[in-house]
C-alpha cells in the first residue's frame, strides 16, 4: 500500500495491548506512538528526559484525549539505568505486546560510555 493511500482507520484496534516504544517522545517514536495510541494502545515511552517524555505525551493527549500513555525513564547510554527502567516496567504486571526498537544515536564522535562499550555499539544494539 503506497504511502499515499495509508488510512489510519485501516488498523485494526489495539485495545488491551501494552508496548513500548524507545525513543517514543521525537521522530519516528513519536509517530509511532501517536498511532499506537489512535488504535487504544496502552503506550509507555521510553525517554532520558521526563520533561521530553512528558511534553511528547501532552501532544498526543491533546489529539487523543482517551490516549492511556506512560514514562518510562531510560538512558540507553548506562547499562544501570536500561536494567533499573526494565525492572520498573516488570513491576507494573503489565503484559508487554510490542517493543518498538526505535531509540538511536548517529554520527556522533567516538567515545567509550562509562560501562566500557563505545556509545553507538551501547546505544543502538547492547542495550535493545
Amino acid at each position: 500500500m503506497s504511502p499515499a493511500k495509508f488510512k489510519l482507520s485501516l488498523l485494526l484496534t489495539l485495545q488491551g495491548k501494552t508496548f513500548l516504544v524507545t525513543g517514543g517522545n521525537t521522530g519516528i517514536g513519536y509517530a509511532t506512538t501517536l498511532i499506537l495510541a489512535a488504535k487504544g494502545a496502552r503506550v509507555y515511552i521510553s525517554a532520558r528526559s521526563l520533561t521530553t517524555a512528558n511534553l511528547a505525551i501532552s501532544k498526543i493527549l491533546a489529539l487523543h484525549p482517551e490516549g492511556d500513555l506512560h514514562t518510562l525513564i531510560l538512558d540507553h547510554t548506562s547499562l544501570s539505568s536500561v536494567v533499573s527502567g526494565a525492572q520498573k516496567f516488570s513491576s507494573n504486571g503489565k503484559k508487554l505486546h510490542g517493543l518498538i526498537v526505535n531509540a538511536g544515536i548517529l554520527a556522533v564522535p567516538y567515545e567509550i560510555e562509562k560501562d566500557d562499550f563505545e556509545s553507538q555499539m551501547q546505544v543502538k544494539y547492547l542495550v535493545h
